[in-house]
């Protein structure tokens, strides 16, 4: 047989090379598609962000599978921050974004995605600058006569911003509208990082382990998963628009979220742990609800207002309902501009109280429970007027702050169990008894603090002290105690003897405390019926606390009678340190507000508000730090001092001037007479006094006076404004007057 011709055909070479031709041009076609076409039409859509969002984006590759998925990889983008007024800028780099889509939408440059995948996304979140602080100066602080005090401070209210209704619609409506937009997504592995500092160490990193999304139309779902420790849903309907949601929690590390939100207080809060559970709705435009529980749990906190030891296991929890309402007009206020016990008649008659009709808006707990280490009580707080208009735009300026309080009748000993061990310390072994009930209704206008006003009712039931450390025994003031001095040369303790109490007369009482006859008839009774002598704890330690250490009483020193002090003394000082005296129970709340105001604008304490009482307590009991704790201590022996123990106000006075601190190694009013005028108290003349009264917030340092051997001009200019209160509260005549302010007094030599 002959061999078979196995040359192929020429309709066999022709397919070949057209299939060749065909396969080489899908080839370049999809090499030409993956490299000219869709980086292209890609960096057309992303050239639509940054036009549109301030959305600036570039991306390393850009992959085609036929018919399938389009892969880009490298992806960088960055927020233009001042596109939305945002205080951040954030920026990031997706390694993986996988879009399902059609060739034919593709080549269209309007791609209809179906699906989106990103892998490995890290956003980083850039802070600016925080802005400065405003800052506080007063030109006379005095609390004696709040009405001739002038505050100058920069306005509290905060920085306007746009709504964020305005972001929803201009952007968020926008941006879900857009085709680009997809039905289905999902991000694996999203880390989001804070950076809060120049350090690299100083950023705080959150782990997203998947996200998922569906998107119809008019109506997207959220859903997202972080390690399991916290989860979070959002529908959101946004033809209305309509949103619901939840977001859950459980054990964040507070530290790390603390530096990311406010990195400043970093150092101040050592250890704790934040657990959430919160369900949010907004049924219409301009009205929000949100309810749930937050928990503080293990807190550790440090900081000098607080104390020199940190404060630890703090249990603290919030549940609650809160409204946010855009369109509800600002409300009248219920207790701005009225009389209470912390706004007296002299100063609500001469306030105006006015509402601005164009503010609108609130942020408003409905219902709140407030628990710290197990006493609970209501804790309602909100915020008014949030919203003005300003050139036809909604801006952020809130109005008023209010906060009600209400504690139900509970024992007074788990009012103190509930305090940080580090605070409760010093009182360690005390027992109190009795039930205490308290209402708080508080109204702050946010342009000037200090007109705050507010109301309280206590309900204190069978209220007793059984056991008290004995190194705070207020209740032995009326008897004779040793005062410890600062040592001598040699090192030596010094001690002066302080006798007991005596009666003062009625006629001194008459011309000396501003108080009618009914008034003192009332004080005295209310005075002798004082408690009894709890049973006391521990030896007392050194005087004035209970005993005398090694030391000796001093013989120089000089104890005087109230009745046998000047009265120019006794007035110059009210007027000076505590104008109100025999008018407060120990605190003056009007004092208090303008130190509240003062020290919100200086952003750390400036001025304590601290009455003749308070100096007297902490002089006698506690160290002179500005720690809140001590002003803890303050308030709470000042309580017991007047209201429990009832010395009187006379024997507070008497004390106080006969300990107070006038300057280097000078106790008491005695030995200040002798040595800056060289004359017995009794002998002090207005302008003398005055003097006296002037330095009392710093006697060492305003005794730089003395060494120059002359008060200066400034300086009696700013006695002069305490002679003028005199004058204006009758404790001065206009012929005294006259003569006062003619000259600054001569020291002796």
């Amino acid at each position: 047989m002959g061999a078979r011709n196995s040359k192929p055909s020429t309709i066999t070479l022709i397919a070949a090379a057209i299939s060749l031709l065909l396969i080489a041009a899908v080839f370049i076609f999809f090499l030409v598609l993956n490299r000219t076409i869709l980086p292209n039409r890609i960096e057309a859509q992303l050239h639509g962000l940054e036009e549109h969002y301030g959305i600036v984006s570039a991306f390393d590759k850009v992959r085609y599978r036929p018919f399938s998925t389009l892969r880009v990889s490298g992806l960088e983008f960055a927020l233009d921050a001042d596109s939305f007024a945002f205080p951040f800028s954030v920026g990031g780099r997706i390694e993986q974004l996988r879009l399902q889509t059609t060739l034919k939408s593709v080549l269209a440059g309007d791609p209809i995605i179906e699906a989106l995948t990103i892998k490995d996304v890290t956003i980083r979140i850039f802070p600016e600058a925080e802005p400065s602080r405003p800052v506080a100066s007063a030109e006379t602080v005095n609390s004696g006569s709040p009405s001739v005090e002038t505050l100058q401070k920069a306005p509290t209210r905060l920085p306007k911003l746009p709504a964020i209704e305005d972001y929803f619609d201009r952007y968020i409506v926008r941006l879900v509208s857009q085709p680009l937009f997809p039905e289905q997504g999902r991000v694996e592995n999203l880390t989001v990082v804070y950076e809060y500092g120049d350090d690299p160490a100083d950023e705080f990193a959150l782990n997203l382990t998947s996200v998922e999304m569906t998107h119809a139309p008019d109506q997207a779902n959220l859903t997202a998963l972080v390690a399991g420790e916290l989860s979070g849903a959002i529908d959101l309907d946004y033809s209305q628009p309509r949103l619901s949601g939840s977001l859950k929690g459980k054990d964040f590390t507070l530290s790390e979220l603390v530096a990311a939100a406010a990195p400043r207080y970093t150092d101040n809060l050592l250890k704790g742990f934040v657990s959430f559970d919160l369900d949010f709705t907004s049924p219409v435009r301009g009205l929000a609800e949100m309810s749930g529980a937050v928990e503080l749990s293990g807190l550790s906190l440090s900081h000098r207002a607080l104390g020199e030891t940190p404060l630890s296991d703090i249990d603290l929890a919030y549940d609650f309902e809160l409204l946010y309402d855009k369109d509800v007009p600002l409300p009248p206020p219920r207790i701005l501009g009225r009389v209470t016990g912390s706004n007296p008649a002299v100063i609500a008659e001469k306030q105006t109280v006015t509402v601005d009709k164009d503010a609108r808006g609130e942020l408003r707990v409905k219902r709140g429970e407030f628990t710290v280490n197990g006493l609970r009580a209501e804790f309602l707080p909100a915020v008014r007027g949030l919203f003005i208009e300003q050139d036809d735009e909604l801006m952020v300026s809130p109005n008023r702050f209010e906060l009600r309080i209400a504690l139900p009748p509970s024992p007074v000993q788990a009012l103190f169990s509930a305090l940080p061990l580090e605070i409760s310390a010093p009182f360690a072994g005390m027992e109190l008894d009795g039930t205490v009930a308290w209402n708080l209704d508080l109204e702050v206008p946010l342009d000037k603090i200090a007109a705050m006003n507010w109301t309280t009712a206590t309900e204190l039931q069978d209220f007793s002290v059984e056991k008290l450390p004995a190194r705070f025994n207020v209740y032995r003031l009326n008897d004779s105690f040793k005062y410890k001095l600062a040592a001598d040369s040699k090192g030596r303790g010094r001690y002066a003897e302080i006798p007991a109490a005596r009666a003062v007369s009625l006629a001194w009482k008459q011309a000396h405390t501003e108080r009618t006859n009914r008034q003192i008839e009332r004080a005295d009774a209310f005075d002798t019926a004082g408690a009894a002598q709890p049973e006391l704890l521990g030896s007392g330690g050194t005087a004035p606390f209970g005993e005398m250490d090694s030391g000796y009483i001093d013989s120089s020193y000089r104890y005087v009678r109230l009745e046998d002090i000047s009265p120019w003394v006794v007035k110059a000082v009210l007027t000076a340190e505590d104008g109100d005296f025999y008018f407060h129970s120990g605190i003056n709340w009007y004092s208090l507000k303008n130190a509240i105001e003062r020290n919100i604008l200086a952003g750390e304490i400036e001025l304590g508000a601290s009455t003749l009482s308070m100096q007297l307590v902490k002089n006698l009991f506690l160290t002179q730090d500005r720690a809140f704790s001590r002003k803890l201590y303050e308030t709470f022996l000042v309580y017991l001092m007047e209201q429990d123990a009832r010395i009187s106000k006379e024997r507070i006075l008497e004390l106080y001037l006969n300990i107070v601190d006038f300057g280097p190694d000078l106790y008491g009013i005695d030995a200040a007479s002798r040595y800056y005028f060289g004359k017995d108290s009794s002998r002090i003349s207005a302008g003398e006094a005055v003097w006296l009264a002037s330095i009392l917030p710093s006697p060492r340092r305003y005794h730089a006076y003395y060494a120059a051997g002359a008060i200066s001009p400034g300086w009696f200019e700013h006695m002069k404004s305490y002679m003028d209160i005199m004058l204006e509260r009758g404790r001065m005549s206009e012929e005294e007057h006259a003569r006062a302010v003619v000259g600054p007094p001569v020291f002796s030599p």
